[in-house]
């Protein structure tokens, strides 16, 4: 999947635009006391201010072949989060693909996950301008049923 745009609540807007933009170096299409948008590839990613902060997990595809090298640049900009001792996590085979988490300015679960049967390999070296897209977000819900009817019938997603 292909998110275009995807909007999300933060309590910090001034933590998320030094993460993306200071440390990451996110392109910041705007920036005031109530939004803020960075590009991430193919994806504008907008947070809105909320008094409250949610907690959110998404996943920024990268090219097939700089995974590794993701790894490496991202642990110099933040903590990389361990499962079972190891920092890339290999999916099953289904999947096909690795993926590597770490946390935002607002602690949020991000991920960056290679496919390894997309053809998206890249020659260039690992940055910023390297994220394709945001490609997942997870939607908790106590009311699955309820949800699956919801994505359904406003996006037309069929589970």
């Amino acid at each position: 999947m292909q998110i275009i745009s995807l909007t999300l609540h933060s309590a910090d807007l001034s933590a998320q635009q030094i993460f993306y933009v200071k440390k990451l170096g996110f392109a910041q299409n705007h920036y005031t006391d109530d939004e803020l948008s960075v590009q991430s590839g193919k994806t504008e990613l907008k947070f809105k201010f909320s008094s409250e902060q949610p907690y959110y997990h998404y996943c920024f595809l990268v090219p097939n072949n700089k995974l590794e090298e993701a790894l490496n640049w991202i642990k110099e900009k933040t903590e990389v989060i361990k499962i079972d001792g190891e920092y890339m996590v290999e999916s099953n085979s289904e999947w096909e693909a690795n993926s590597i988490y770490f946390y935002d300015g607002n602690r949020n679960i991000i991920e960056f996950i290679a496919h390894f049967n997309l053809d998206n390999g890249s020659d260039k070296k690992f940055s910023a301008e390297s994220v394709i897209s945001v490609n997942e977000i997870g939607c908790p819900s106590t009311d699955i049923s309820g949800l699956n009817n919801w994505l359904a019938q406003e996006i037309g997603t069929q589970f």
